[in-house]
Protein backbone atom coordinates (compact mmCIF):
# COMPACT_ATOMS: atom_id res chain seq x y z
CA UNK A 1 0.00 0.00 0.00
CA UNK A 2 1.47 3.30 -0.99
CA UNK A 3 2.07 6.08 1.71
CA UNK A 4 0.16 9.23 1.55
CA UNK A 5 3.48 10.98 0.98
CA UNK A 6 4.23 9.08 -2.38
CA UNK A 7 0.74 9.33 -3.52
CA UNK A 8 0.67 13.16 -2.73
CA UNK A 9 4.04 13.52 -3.90
CA UNK A 10 3.74 11.15 -7.54
CA UNK A 11 0.24 12.69 -7.66
CA UNK A 12 1.25 16.35 -7.72
CA UNK A 13 4.41 15.31 -10.39
CA UNK A 14 2.04 14.10 -12.52
CA UNK A 15 -0.40 16.63 -12.62
CA UNK A 16 2.62 19.23 -13.15
CA UNK A 17 3.64 17.30 -16.26
CA UNK A 18 0.93 16.50 -17.58
CA UNK A 19 0.24 20.42 -16.64
CA UNK A 20 3.34 21.62 -18.68
CA UNK A 21 3.21 19.59 -21.63
CA UNK A 22 -0.09 20.70 -22.30
CA UNK A 23 0.82 24.73 -21.93
CA UNK A 24 4.32 23.88 -23.83
CA UNK A 25 1.90 22.37 -26.73
CA UNK A 26 -0.38 24.86 -26.38
CA UNK A 27 2.46 27.84 -27.29
CA UNK A 28 3.84 26.03 -29.00
CA UNK A 29 0.88 25.65 -31.21
CA UNK A 30 -0.62 29.46 -30.33
CA UNK A 31 3.20 30.88 -31.40
CA UNK A 32 3.29 28.90 -34.99
CA UNK A 33 -0.33 29.83 -35.58
CA UNK A 34 0.64 33.70 -34.48
CA UNK A 35 3.51 33.63 -37.03
CA UNK A 36 1.54 31.70 -39.85
CA UNK A 37 -1.15 34.99 -39.58
CA UNK A 38 1.84 37.21 -39.97
CA UNK A 39 3.35 35.55 -43.08
CA UNK A 40 -0.68 35.35 -44.93
CA UNK A 41 -0.65 39.00 -44.19
CA UNK A 42 2.56 39.93 -45.36
CA UNK A 43 1.28 38.23 -48.80
CA UNK A 44 -1.56 39.70 -48.49
CA UNK A 45 -0.36 42.85 -48.44
CA UNK A 46 2.47 41.78 -51.49
CA UNK A 47 -0.91 40.89 -53.47
CA UNK A 48 -2.35 44.34 -53.27
CA UNK A 49 0.66 45.99 -54.07
CA UNK A 50 1.46 43.82 -57.29
CA UNK A 51 -2.32 43.99 -58.21
CA UNK A 52 -2.01 46.96 -60.38
CA UNK A 53 1.23 45.95 -62.42
CA UNK A 54 -0.69 42.45 -63.44
CA UNK A 55 -4.44 43.58 -63.75
CA UNK A 56 -3.50 45.40 -67.36
CA UNK A 57 -1.99 42.44 -68.58
CA UNK A 58 -4.65 39.43 -67.16
CA UNK A 59 -7.20 41.42 -69.06
CA UNK A 60 -5.17 41.70 -72.78
CA UNK A 61 -4.01 38.28 -72.59
CA UNK A 62 -0.39 39.72 -72.76
CA UNK A 63 1.09 36.71 -71.56
CA UNK A 64 4.95 37.35 -72.41
CA UNK A 65 5.32 40.71 -70.46
CA UNK A 66 3.01 39.13 -67.01
CA UNK A 67 5.51 36.03 -67.26
CA UNK A 68 8.35 38.48 -67.67
CA UNK A 69 7.42 40.50 -64.76
CA UNK A 70 6.31 37.81 -62.36
CA UNK A 71 10.05 36.15 -62.58
CA UNK A 72 11.99 39.68 -62.15
CA UNK A 73 9.21 40.18 -59.54
CA UNK A 74 9.53 36.47 -57.86
CA UNK A 75 13.12 36.67 -57.99
CA UNK A 76 13.99 40.24 -55.99
CA UNK A 77 11.71 39.23 -52.95
CA UNK A 78 12.52 35.53 -53.05
CA UNK A 79 9.04 35.33 -53.22
CA UNK A 80 6.80 32.23 -55.26
CA UNK A 81 4.26 34.13 -57.65
CA UNK A 82 1.53 33.14 -59.90
CA UNK A 83 -0.51 34.56 -62.56
CA UNK A 84 -4.09 32.09 -62.62
CA UNK A 85 -6.64 32.76 -64.65
CA UNK A 86 -10.47 32.98 -64.21
CA UNK A 87 -11.15 29.27 -66.12
CA UNK A 88 -7.63 27.99 -63.06
CA UNK A 89 -5.19 28.02 -66.25
CA UNK A 90 -1.91 29.29 -65.07
CA UNK A 91 -0.38 31.85 -66.81
CA UNK A 92 2.61 32.67 -65.42
CA UNK A 93 4.93 30.97 -62.30
CA UNK A 94 7.96 32.35 -60.74
CA UNK A 95 9.48 29.18 -59.61
CA UNK A 96 7.91 26.74 -62.62
CA UNK A 97 6.98 26.65 -65.95
CA UNK A 98 3.66 27.34 -65.98
CA UNK A 99 2.40 25.75 -69.47
CA UNK A 100 3.10 22.19 -67.59
CA UNK A 101 1.20 23.12 -64.88
CA UNK A 102 -2.26 21.50 -64.33
CA UNK A 103 -5.33 23.42 -63.78
CA UNK A 104 -5.65 25.27 -60.69
CA UNK A 105 -9.41 25.98 -60.85
CA UNK A 106 -9.83 23.50 -57.47
CA UNK A 107 -7.14 24.60 -55.15
CA UNK A 108 -8.28 25.31 -51.99
CA UNK A 109 -7.08 29.20 -51.82
CA UNK A 110 -8.57 29.92 -55.18
CA UNK A 111 -11.48 28.14 -54.12
CA UNK A 112 -11.75 30.21 -50.64
CA UNK A 113 -11.20 33.54 -53.29
CA UNK A 114 -13.75 32.53 -55.65
CA UNK A 115 -17.07 31.67 -52.90
CA UNK A 116 -15.77 34.70 -50.40
CA UNK A 117 -15.11 37.23 -53.46
CA UNK A 118 -11.95 38.13 -51.31
CA UNK A 119 -8.54 36.60 -50.89
CA UNK A 120 -7.71 32.75 -49.82
CA UNK A 121 -5.43 31.10 -47.96
CA UNK A 122 -4.29 27.43 -47.45
CA UNK A 123 -1.32 25.20 -46.09
CA UNK A 124 -0.73 22.33 -47.90
CA UNK A 125 1.89 19.94 -49.44
CA UNK A 126 2.73 21.41 -53.13
CA UNK A 127 3.46 18.50 -55.79
CA UNK A 128 5.24 21.19 -58.06
CA UNK A 129 7.50 22.63 -55.31
CA UNK A 130 8.16 19.26 -53.26
CA UNK A 131 7.53 21.39 -50.19
CA UNK A 132 4.83 22.55 -47.59
CA UNK A 133 3.99 25.78 -48.86
CA UNK A 134 1.62 28.64 -47.43
CA UNK A 135 -0.98 30.01 -50.52
CA UNK A 136 -2.48 33.44 -50.48
CA UNK A 137 -4.46 34.08 -53.52
CA UNK A 138 -5.87 37.42 -54.50
CA UNK A 139 -8.60 38.00 -56.69
CA UNK A 140 -8.27 40.84 -59.88
CA UNK A 141 -11.16 42.46 -61.28
CA UNK A 142 -11.76 44.30 -64.17
CA UNK A 143 -13.37 48.18 -64.62
CA UNK A 144 -16.94 45.24 -64.42
CA UNK A 145 -16.23 44.39 -61.12
CA UNK A 146 -15.75 40.63 -62.86
CA UNK A 147 -12.85 38.65 -61.24
CA UNK A 148 -10.59 37.91 -64.32
CA UNK A 149 -7.65 36.09 -62.66
CA UNK A 150 -6.06 35.56 -59.48
CA UNK A 151 -2.57 36.70 -57.97
CA UNK A 152 -1.31 33.83 -55.70
CA UNK A 153 1.88 34.03 -53.58
CA UNK A 154 2.91 31.49 -51.62
CA UNK A 155 5.73 31.01 -49.09
CA UNK A 156 8.11 28.16 -47.95
CA UNK A 157 6.84 26.90 -44.49
CA UNK A 158 10.18 25.32 -44.40
CA UNK A 159 11.93 28.91 -43.82
CA UNK A 160 9.79 28.88 -40.50
CA UNK A 161 11.59 26.00 -38.81
CA UNK A 162 14.52 28.17 -37.58
CA UNK A 163 12.08 30.23 -35.50
CA UNK A 164 10.00 27.09 -34.44
CA UNK A 165 13.29 25.47 -33.54
CA UNK A 166 14.76 28.03 -31.28
CA UNK A 167 10.95 28.31 -29.74
CA UNK A 168 10.89 24.37 -28.68
CA UNK A 169 14.20 24.97 -26.94
CA UNK A 170 13.29 27.90 -25.08
CA UNK A 171 10.06 26.16 -24.24
CA UNK A 172 12.04 22.94 -23.50
CA UNK A 173 14.09 25.08 -20.73
CA UNK A 174 11.58 26.94 -19.29
CA UNK A 175 9.87 23.19 -18.74
CA UNK A 176 12.57 21.71 -16.80
CA UNK A 177 13.15 24.38 -15.15
CA UNK A 178 9.88 24.66 -13.62
CA UNK A 179 9.98 20.79 -13.18
CA UNK A 180 13.09 20.79 -11.24
CA UNK A 181 12.00 24.13 -8.70
CA UNK A 182 8.03 22.83 -8.74
CA UNK A 183 9.36 18.99 -7.55
CA UNK A 184 11.35 20.44 -4.70
CA UNK A 185 8.38 22.46 -3.91
CA UNK A 186 6.32 19.22 -3.90
CA UNK A 187 8.39 17.53 -1.88
CA UNK A 188 8.51 19.67 0.76
CA UNK A 189 4.60 20.26 0.77
CA UNK A 190 3.69 16.60 0.49
CA UNK A 191 6.45 16.10 3.46
CA UNK A 192 4.63 18.44 5.57
CA UNK A 193 1.14 17.32 4.99
CA UNK A 194 1.78 13.42 5.60
CA UNK A 195 3.82 13.79 8.53
CA UNK A 196 1.01 14.67 10.72
CA UNK A 197 -1.56 13.07 8.81
CA UNK A 198 0.98 9.45 9.77
CA UNK A 199 1.01 10.40 12.81
CA UNK A 200 -2.61 10.63 13.64
CA UNK A 201 -2.93 7.29 11.42
CA UNK A 202 -0.51 5.76 14.36
CA UNK A 203 -2.33 7.19 16.82
CA UNK A 204 -6.11 6.01 15.66
CA UNK A 205 -4.98 2.41 15.37
CA UNK A 206 -3.93 2.65 19.13
CA UNK A 207 -7.27 3.74 20.50
CA UNK A 208 -8.78 1.42 18.21
CA UNK A 209 -7.02 -1.35 20.35
CA UNK A 210 -8.34 0.48 22.95
CA UNK A 211 -5.42 2.33 24.70
CA UNK A 212 -7.56 6.06 25.11
CA UNK A 213 -4.35 7.42 26.66
CA UNK A 214 -2.79 7.53 22.99
CA UNK A 215 -2.63 11.62 22.72
CA UNK A 216 -0.68 13.73 20.26
CA UNK A 217 0.69 16.85 20.65
CA UNK A 218 1.69 19.77 18.05
CA UNK A 219 2.95 23.46 17.92
CA UNK A 220 1.09 24.27 14.75
CA UNK A 221 -1.85 26.25 13.99
CA UNK A 222 -3.36 25.60 10.99
CA UNK A 223 -5.93 23.31 10.10
CA UNK A 224 -3.96 20.07 11.36
CA UNK A 225 -2.88 21.75 14.73
CA UNK A 226 -6.66 21.85 14.81
CA UNK A 227 -7.40 18.51 13.76
CA UNK A 228 -4.63 17.31 16.97
CA UNK A 229 -6.83 19.22 18.91
CA UNK A 230 -10.14 17.56 17.97
CA UNK A 231 -8.69 14.05 17.86
CA UNK A 232 -7.41 14.26 21.53
CA UNK A 233 -10.56 15.59 22.30
CA UNK A 234 -12.44 12.76 21.11
CA UNK A 235 -10.09 10.03 22.33
CA UNK A 236 -10.97 11.54 25.60
CA UNK A 237 -14.66 11.73 24.88
CA UNK A 238 -14.26 8.09 23.90
CA UNK A 239 -12.83 6.90 26.77
CA UNK A 240 -15.54 8.10 28.19
CA UNK A 241 -18.43 6.88 25.92
CA UNK A 242 -16.83 3.42 26.29
CA UNK A 243 -16.98 3.69 30.21
CA UNK A 244 -20.60 4.68 30.04
CA UNK A 245 -21.51 1.94 27.40
CA UNK A 246 -19.70 -0.69 29.47
CA UNK A 247 -22.08 0.15 32.49
CA UNK A 248 -24.89 0.72 31.05
CA UNK A 249 -23.84 -2.90 28.98
CA UNK A 250 -23.25 -4.32 32.41
CA UNK A 251 -26.37 -2.98 33.79
CA UNK A 252 -28.84 -4.59 30.80
CA UNK A 253 -27.41 -7.58 31.61
CA UNK A 254 -28.36 -7.55 34.82
CA UNK A 255 -32.11 -6.12 33.82
CA UNK A 256 -32.39 -9.17 31.28
CA UNK A 257 -31.04 -11.57 33.73
CA UNK A 258 -33.67 -10.41 36.19
CA UNK A 259 -36.41 -10.93 33.44
CA UNK A 260 -38.72 -13.58 34.73
CA UNK A 261 -39.37 -14.54 30.95
CA UNK A 262 -37.43 -16.40 28.86
CA UNK A 263 -34.99 -14.64 26.37
CA UNK A 264 -33.17 -16.15 23.47
CA UNK A 265 -30.86 -13.70 20.69
CA UNK A 266 -30.34 -15.46 17.66
CA UNK A 267 -28.42 -14.36 14.27
CA UNK A 268 -27.46 -16.95 11.21
CA UNK A 269 -28.05 -20.02 13.49
CA UNK A 270 -25.62 -18.96 16.09
CA UNK A 271 -26.88 -17.32 19.62
CA UNK A 272 -26.15 -13.79 20.53
CA UNK A 273 -27.57 -13.60 23.87
CA UNK A 274 -29.91 -15.79 26.83
CA UNK A 275 -31.12 -15.06 30.09
CA UNK A 276 -30.99 -17.12 33.63
CA UNK A 277 -34.90 -17.54 32.94
CA UNK A 278 -34.27 -19.24 29.72
CA UNK A 279 -31.35 -21.72 30.41
CA UNK A 280 -33.33 -22.51 33.54
CA UNK A 281 -36.54 -23.00 31.20
CA UNK A 282 -34.72 -25.53 28.73
CA UNK A 283 -31.66 -26.53 30.43
CA UNK A 284 -29.40 -24.97 28.57
CA UNK A 285 -25.56 -23.18 29.51
CA UNK A 286 -24.81 -20.20 27.27
CA UNK A 287 -21.48 -20.02 25.54
CA UNK A 288 -19.82 -18.17 22.56
CA UNK A 289 -20.02 -19.57 19.69
CA UNK A 290 -23.13 -21.45 20.93
CA UNK A 291 -25.33 -22.66 18.05
CA UNK A 292 -29.02 -23.48 18.28
CA UNK A 293 -28.41 -27.02 17.18
CA UNK A 294 -26.80 -26.83 20.59
CA UNK A 295 -30.70 -26.16 22.03
CA UNK A 296 -32.69 -29.02 23.39
CA UNK A 297 -35.97 -26.94 21.42
CA UNK A 298 -34.18 -26.74 18.40
CA UNK A 299 -36.42 -28.23 16.15
CA UNK A 300 -39.17 -25.78 17.63
CA UNK A 301 -37.62 -22.91 17.30
CA UNK A 302 -36.81 -23.88 13.98
CA UNK A 303 -40.40 -24.39 12.47
CA UNK A 304 -41.01 -20.68 14.54
CA UNK A 305 -38.27 -18.70 12.37
CA UNK A 306 -39.75 -20.64 9.44
CA UNK A 307 -43.29 -19.31 10.06
CA UNK A 308 -41.76 -16.03 10.97
CA UNK A 309 -40.18 -15.80 7.38
CA UNK A 310 -43.98 -15.95 5.74
CA UNK A 311 -45.82 -14.11 8.30
CA UNK A 312 -43.30 -11.03 8.37
CA UNK A 313 -41.24 -9.34 10.83
CA UNK A 314 -43.47 -10.34 13.89
CA UNK A 315 -44.98 -14.09 15.30
CA UNK A 316 -46.51 -14.53 18.23
CA UNK A 317 -47.96 -18.47 18.88
CA UNK A 318 -48.96 -20.65 21.93
CA UNK A 319 -46.67 -23.86 22.28
CA UNK A 320 -46.67 -26.47 24.89
CA UNK A 321 -43.17 -27.53 25.87
CA UNK A 322 -42.61 -29.98 28.47
CA UNK A 323 -45.94 -29.77 29.61
CA UNK A 324 -46.13 -26.18 30.11
CA UNK A 325 -47.64 -23.82 28.01
CA UNK A 326 -45.83 -20.70 26.40
CA UNK A 327 -46.78 -17.55 24.53
CA UNK A 328 -44.14 -17.00 22.41
CA UNK A 329 -43.24 -14.07 21.03
CA UNK A 330 -40.81 -13.73 17.47
CA UNK A 331 -39.61 -10.09 15.89
CA UNK A 332 -36.92 -9.71 13.52
CA UNK A 333 -34.79 -6.55 13.78
CA UNK A 334 -34.27 -6.01 9.84
CA UNK A 335 -30.86 -4.06 10.26
CA UNK A 336 -28.94 -6.35 11.91
CA UNK A 337 -30.99 -9.78 11.24
CA UNK A 338 -30.87 -10.75 15.01
CA UNK A 339 -34.13 -12.42 15.58
CA UNK A 340 -35.42 -12.11 19.19
CA UNK A 341 -37.79 -14.86 21.35
CA UNK A 342 -39.27 -14.12 24.38
CA UNK A 343 -40.91 -17.47 26.16
CA UNK A 344 -44.03 -16.23 28.68
CA UNK A 345 -44.80 -18.83 30.79
CA UNK A 346 -49.09 -19.04 30.62
CA UNK A 347 -49.46 -22.32 32.50
CA UNK A 348 -50.99 -20.61 35.57
CA UNK A 349 -52.80 -17.73 33.78
CA UNK A 350 -54.64 -20.21 31.48
CA UNK A 351 -55.65 -22.71 34.67
CA UNK A 352 -57.22 -19.27 35.70
CA UNK A 353 -58.82 -18.47 32.44
CA UNK A 354 -60.24 -21.89 32.38
CA UNK A 355 -61.31 -22.02 36.36
CA UNK A 356 -63.06 -18.54 34.66
CA UNK A 357 -64.97 -20.09 31.77
CA UNK A 358 -66.34 -23.19 33.99
CA UNK A 359 -67.41 -20.77 36.67
CA UNK A 360 -69.09 -18.75 33.73
CA UNK A 361 -70.54 -22.56 32.12
CA UNK A 362 -71.66 -23.70 35.67
CA UNK A 363 -73.28 -20.19 36.64
CA UNK A 364 -74.87 -20.12 33.11
CA UNK A 365 -76.45 -23.12 33.84
CA UNK A 366 -77.25 -23.16 37.01
CA UNK A 367 -79.12 -19.91 36.38
CA UNK A 368 -80.57 -21.47 32.97
CA UNK A 369 -82.94 -22.91 35.17
CA UNK A 370 -84.56 -20.88 37.85
CA UNK A 371 -85.08 -18.06 35.16
CA UNK A 372 -86.72 -20.45 33.20
CA UNK A 373 -89.28 -21.11 35.81
CA UNK A 374 -89.36 -17.48 36.84
CA UNK A 375 -90.06 -16.60 33.18
CA UNK A 376 -93.19 -19.53 33.67
CA UNK A 377 -94.56 -18.18 36.53
CA UNK A 378 -94.31 -14.61 35.38
CA UNK A 379 -96.48 -15.48 31.88
CA UNK A 380 -98.96 -17.36 34.38
CA UNK A 381 -99.25 -14.05 36.65
CA UNK A 382 -99.72 -12.09 33.16
CA UNK A 383 -101.89 -14.52 31.94
CA UNK A 384 -104.35 -13.87 35.80
CA UNK A 385 -104.06 -10.28 36.93
CA UNK A 386 -106.42 -8.09 35.21
CA UNK A 387 -104.96 -4.90 36.78
CA UNK A 388 -103.31 -2.81 34.17
CA UNK A 389 -101.07 -1.07 36.75
CA UNK A 390 -99.78 -4.40 38.42
CA UNK A 391 -99.80 -5.95 34.75
CA UNK A 392 -97.24 -3.25 33.67
CA UNK A 393 -94.50 -4.51 36.11
CA UNK A 394 -94.81 -8.13 35.86
CA UNK A 395 -94.42 -7.00 32.01
CA UNK A 396 -91.38 -5.21 32.89
CA UNK A 397 -89.90 -8.18 35.01
CA UNK A 398 -91.00 -10.19 32.40
CA UNK A 399 -88.89 -8.49 29.66
CA UNK A 400 -85.90 -8.27 32.02
CA UNK A 401 -86.19 -12.34 32.56
CA UNK A 402 -86.29 -12.61 28.89
CA UNK A 403 -83.01 -10.58 28.54
CA UNK A 404 -81.50 -12.40 31.53
CA UNK A 405 -82.28 -15.53 29.78
CA UNK A 406 -80.85 -13.90 26.30
CA UNK A 407 -77.21 -13.43 28.50
CA UNK A 408 -77.20 -16.55 29.65
CA UNK A 409 -77.83 -18.55 26.70
CA UNK A 410 -74.96 -16.14 25.13
CA UNK A 411 -72.73 -17.32 27.68
CA UNK A 412 -73.57 -20.45 26.71
CA UNK A 413 -72.92 -20.55 23.22
CA UNK A 414 -69.64 -18.51 23.46
CA UNK A 415 -68.61 -20.79 26.27
CA UNK A 416 -69.08 -23.60 23.69
CA UNK A 417 -67.68 -21.96 20.72
CA UNK A 418 -64.44 -21.12 22.62
CA UNK A 419 -64.16 -24.83 23.16
CA UNK A 420 -61.50 -26.29 21.31
CA UNK A 421 -63.55 -29.32 19.87
CA UNK A 422 -66.22 -26.55 18.30
CA UNK A 423 -64.85 -26.65 15.19
CA UNK A 424 -65.23 -30.45 15.18
CA UNK A 425 -68.66 -29.67 15.19
CA UNK A 426 -69.23 -27.37 12.63
CA UNK A 427 -71.95 -28.91 9.72
CA UNK A 428 -69.97 -27.26 6.49
CA UNK A 429 -71.87 -27.56 3.52
CA UNK A 430 -71.87 -25.38 0.42
CA UNK A 431 -74.65 -22.88 0.99
CA UNK A 432 -76.43 -20.29 -1.52
CA UNK A 433 -75.81 -16.58 0.21
CA UNK A 434 -78.85 -14.89 -1.98
CA UNK A 435 -81.08 -18.03 -0.07
CA UNK A 436 -79.24 -17.68 3.40
CA UNK A 437 -79.68 -13.63 3.24
CA UNK A 438 -82.87 -13.14 2.12
CA UNK A 439 -84.61 -15.55 5.22
CA UNK A 440 -82.87 -13.25 7.73
CA UNK A 441 -84.01 -9.93 6.29
CA UNK A 442 -87.44 -11.31 6.83
CA UNK A 443 -86.79 -11.24 10.63
CA UNK A 444 -86.01 -7.54 10.76
CA UNK A 445 -88.67 -6.16 8.17
CA UNK A 446 -90.70 -5.16 11.38
CA UNK A 447 -87.85 -3.12 12.98
CA UNK A 448 -86.87 -2.06 9.89
CA UNK A 449 -90.56 -0.17 9.17
CA UNK A 450 -90.97 0.92 12.65
CA UNK A 451 -87.48 2.72 12.82
CA UNK A 452 -87.94 3.22 8.74
CA UNK A 453 -84.67 2.43 7.36
CA UNK A 454 -83.76 0.52 4.40
CA UNK A 455 -82.10 -2.37 4.04
CA UNK A 456 -80.10 -2.85 0.52
CA UNK A 457 -78.50 -6.06 -0.40
CA UNK A 458 -75.42 -6.11 -3.24
CA UNK A 459 -74.46 -9.69 -4.70
CA UNK A 460 -71.90 -9.87 -7.28
CA UNK A 461 -73.13 -11.59 -10.41
CA UNK A 462 -71.54 -15.34 -10.77
CA UNK A 463 -71.07 -15.21 -6.38
CA UNK A 464 -70.24 -19.01 -5.80
CA UNK A 465 -71.95 -20.89 -2.69
CA UNK A 466 -69.96 -20.13 0.45
CA UNK A 467 -68.55 -23.35 2.23
CA UNK A 468 -70.05 -22.47 5.71
CA UNK A 469 -72.04 -24.10 8.75
CA UNK A 470 -75.64 -22.46 7.70
CA UNK A 471 -76.95 -22.35 11.34
CA UNK A 472 -73.59 -20.92 12.57
CA UNK A 473 -73.09 -18.21 9.97
CA UNK A 474 -76.98 -17.31 10.46
CA UNK A 475 -75.98 -16.43 13.44
CA UNK A 476 -73.08 -14.02 12.84
CA UNK A 477 -75.30 -12.41 10.25
CA UNK A 478 -78.48 -12.05 12.22
CA UNK A 479 -76.01 -10.37 14.77
CA UNK A 480 -74.11 -7.76 12.62
CA UNK A 481 -77.38 -6.84 11.67
CA UNK A 482 -79.13 -6.17 14.40
CA UNK A 483 -76.19 -4.65 15.88
CA UNK A 484 -76.37 -2.20 13.12
CA UNK A 485 -80.13 -1.71 13.78
CA UNK A 486 -79.68 -0.91 17.12
CA UNK A 487 -77.31 2.04 16.60
CA UNK A 488 -78.96 3.25 13.12
CA UNK A 489 -81.79 5.77 13.95
CA UNK A 490 -82.18 7.40 10.53
CA UNK A 491 -80.48 5.99 6.88
CA UNK A 492 -79.95 2.15 6.88
CA UNK A 493 -77.93 -0.59 5.95
CA UNK A 494 -76.47 -2.12 2.98
CA UNK A 495 -75.38 -5.54 2.51
CA UNK A 496 -72.12 -6.59 -0.10
CA UNK A 497 -71.29 -9.68 -1.20
CA UNK A 498 -68.14 -10.42 -3.97
CA UNK A 499 -65.03 -12.31 -4.57
CA UNK A 500 -61.47 -11.18 -4.44
CA UNK A 501 -58.93 -13.41 -5.79
CA UNK A 502 -60.12 -16.99 -3.82
CA UNK A 503 -61.44 -14.84 -1.40
CA UNK A 504 -65.06 -14.21 -0.39
CA UNK A 505 -65.92 -10.77 1.09
CA UNK A 506 -69.27 -9.97 2.97
CA UNK A 507 -69.52 -6.64 4.11
CA UNK A 508 -72.14 -5.33 6.67
CA UNK A 509 -72.57 -1.18 6.40
CA UNK A 510 -74.82 1.19 8.49
CA UNK A 511 -75.28 4.52 8.54
CA UNK A 512 -75.40 4.87 12.40
CA UNK A 513 -73.19 6.57 15.12
CA UNK A 514 -70.08 4.60 14.03
CA UNK A 515 -67.33 3.17 16.22
CA UNK A 516 -64.40 5.31 17.70
CA UNK A 517 -61.04 4.54 17.25
CA UNK A 518 -60.12 3.79 20.80
CA UNK A 519 -63.10 1.11 21.00
CA UNK A 520 -62.19 -0.68 17.25
CA UNK A 521 -59.11 -2.81 18.61
CA UNK A 522 -61.48 -4.01 21.50
CA UNK A 523 -65.28 -4.21 19.92
CA UNK A 524 -64.83 -8.04 19.88
CA UNK A 525 -63.90 -8.51 23.67
CA UNK A 526 -66.12 -10.34 25.65
CA UNK A 527 -68.36 -8.48 27.50
CA UNK A 528 -66.87 -4.80 26.10
CA UNK A 529 -68.72 -2.32 25.69
CA UNK A 530 -68.09 1.13 23.89
CA UNK A 531 -71.34 2.90 24.72
CA UNK A 532 -72.20 1.63 27.99
CA UNK A 533 -75.72 3.89 28.55
CA UNK A 534 -76.61 3.01 24.87
CA UNK A 535 -76.08 -0.90 25.56
CA UNK A 536 -78.05 -0.55 28.69
CA UNK A 537 -80.95 1.05 26.71
CA UNK A 538 -80.64 -1.25 23.82
CA UNK A 539 -80.28 -4.33 25.62
CA UNK A 540 -76.90 -4.79 24.70
CA UNK A 541 -74.79 -7.27 26.82
CA UNK A 542 -70.87 -6.99 24.80
CA UNK A 543 -71.08 -10.29 23.79
CA UNK A 544 -72.83 -10.80 20.52
CA UNK A 545 -69.54 -9.39 18.30
CA UNK A 546 -67.26 -12.13 20.62
CA UNK A 547 -69.83 -14.68 19.53
CA UNK A 548 -69.73 -13.25 15.90
CA UNK A 549 -65.81 -13.21 16.19
CA UNK A 550 -65.68 -16.77 17.05
CA UNK A 551 -67.63 -18.15 14.89
CA UNK A 552 -65.79 -16.72 11.96
CA UNK A 553 -62.34 -17.95 13.49
CA UNK A 554 -64.23 -21.23 13.42
CA UNK A 555 -64.37 -21.44 9.67
CA UNK A 556 -61.13 -19.98 8.88
CA UNK A 557 -61.96 -16.64 8.43
CA UNK A 558 -61.54 -12.72 10.09
CA UNK A 559 -63.95 -10.68 10.55
CA UNK A 560 -62.46 -6.40 11.16
CA UNK A 561 -63.63 -3.07 11.44
CA UNK A 562 -62.75 -0.92 8.17
CA UNK A 563 -61.30 2.28 9.84
CA UNK A 564 -61.91 4.24 6.65
CA UNK A 565 -65.39 4.38 6.63
CA UNK A 566 -66.89 7.25 8.09
CA UNK A 567 -70.61 7.15 7.56
CA UNK A 568 -71.32 4.74 10.46
CA UNK A 569 -70.10 1.15 10.92
CA UNK A 570 -68.64 -0.95 8.41
CA UNK A 571 -67.71 -4.74 9.29
CA UNK A 572 -65.39 -6.84 6.73
CA UNK A 573 -65.64 -10.64 6.77
CA UNK A 574 -62.94 -12.41 4.83
CA UNK A 575 -63.02 -15.87 4.07
CA UNK A 576 -61.31 -18.82 1.73
CA UNK A 577 -63.84 -20.30 -0.56
CA UNK A 578 -62.21 -23.83 -0.61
Amino acid sequence: MKSIFAKLFFGFTALLFAFAIITSLFAYSSIKQYNLEIFKKDLYNLNSLLEENVKNSIISHDTVSLRKYINESGKKINIRLSIIGKDGKVLADSRANADTMENHLNRPEIQQALKHNRFGSSERYSHTMQNDMLYVAFPIYNNNNEIVGFLRSSYFLQDLNPLLTNLSQNLLKIFLFSILFVLIGVYIIARNISKPISDLSSATKKVAKGEFSALLSTKRKDEFGELVEDFNFMSKQIRELFDELNSQKNELRSIISAIPDGILVIRNEFVLLTNIAFERMFDVKFSNQMQISEIAIHDILVNLISKLETSGSFLTEELEINGVLYNVSLSRIPSSEEIIFVFHDVTELKKLEKIKKDFIINVSHELKTPLTAVKGFIETLEEEITDDEHLRYVQIVRRHTDRLIGIVQDLLLLSELEDNSAINKLLISPVDFSILIDGITKLFEQKLKEKNLYLNIHIEPNFPKINVDAYRFEQVLINLINNSLKYTEKGGIEINAYTNNDKVIIEILDTGVGISPEDRERIFERFYISDKSRSRKSGGSGIGLSIVKHIVMLHNGKISVDPTYTKGAKFVIELTNK
